[in-house]
């Protein structure tokens, strides 16, 4: 019995934290578009160095850069609309950059890990391990 009493007052400890820390989601989107900016606005920057496959991976510094501005968006303010607008730009760029003659899905980390689920099996991860531990927890 102890035990629950335990667990439900941690979990509403931490409820109560979340509530209290409300985020500021106009901020995280004005930050999103000044980083989506600077990264678009790198692309006039382009120059010839002389390696192979310059636009294939500067197309794929692009889609690191749109992950990495995504990131910055947090907690309540990366909605499921927000995600939903992420994962299209990113599937959209991935259509685009896929029929370059020298791309290759596997030599850009942010796409393979875009598209074999990348955040969202972290997070299933946590969210079991956290499920285990409680449960394991209440056995004992």
């Amino acid at each position: 019995m102890n035990k629950i009493i335990i667990l439900l007052s941690a979990v509403l400890a931490v409820s109560s934290a979340l509530r209290e820390k409300r985020e500021d989601c106009g901020s995280q989107m004005a930050s999103f578009s000044t980083c989506m900016a600077s990264a678009l606005g790198g692309l006039s920057d382009i120059a010839v160095d002389g390696r192979a496959d310059l636009i294939e991976r500067k197309s794929c510094n692009l889609l690191e850069n749109l992950q990495e501005c995504g990131d910055g968006v947090t907690g309540s303010c990366r909605s499921t609309e927000f995600k939903g607008m992420l994962d299209t730009s990113m599937n959209q760029m991935l259509g685009a950059v896929k029929d370059l003659p020298g791309w290759k899905t596997e030599k850009c980390p942010t796409a393979v890990k875009f598209l074999s689920g990348g955040a969202n099996n972290l997070a299933m991860g946590s969210l079991s391990l956290v499920a285990l531990v409680m449960i394991q927890f209440l056995l004992n």
